[in-house]
């Protein structure tokens, strides 16, 4: 009967160390799933502080664009402007170089006048000097 007995008590002994040893895992689970529920829950904090960081600059980048896109279109008309205004210019200058060109040949044709006027003159003078001789 004893040895019976003791037997129980080896018996109990190794449910008890069991259910020891249960325990200690099960509040090992519990601690590393509350840590992990933490975790998760500190990662969904970043994740959500990271998407607000993430529209705020989009935003102030979109804001950037439009204005560098009113900045281009500016630029491109004050461009156009200049352009017209070159063009208008350059048809004043080349249209100027064309009078001169023209007003270049007419004092020649003249120059050719006068010379033969002169020549004409000369002659004149010479016959009349011939005449009163």
């Amino acid at each position: 009967m004893e040895t019976e007995i003791f037997t129980l008590y080896i018996i109990d002994a190794f449910i008890l160390f069991g259910i020891v040893t249960l325990l200690y895992v099960f509040s090992r689970y519990q601690r590393t799933l509350k840590e992990l529920q933490e975790a998760n829950k500190k990662l969904k904090g970043s994740k959500e502080i990271l998407e607000e960081k993430v529209r705020e600059r989009t935003k102030e980048l979109e804001t950037l664009s439009k204005e560098q896109e009113k900045i281009i279109a500016e630029r491109t008309k004050e461009t156009q402007e200049k352009l017209v205004e070159l063009e208008k210019f350059q048809k004043l200058a080349v249209g100027r170089e064309l009078k001169m060109v023209d007003l270049k040949k007419e004092v020649n044709r003249l120059g050719g006048e006068v010379a033969n006027l002169r020549n004409d003159v000369t002659k004149l003078q010479a016959e009349l000097v011939r005449y009163k001789a």
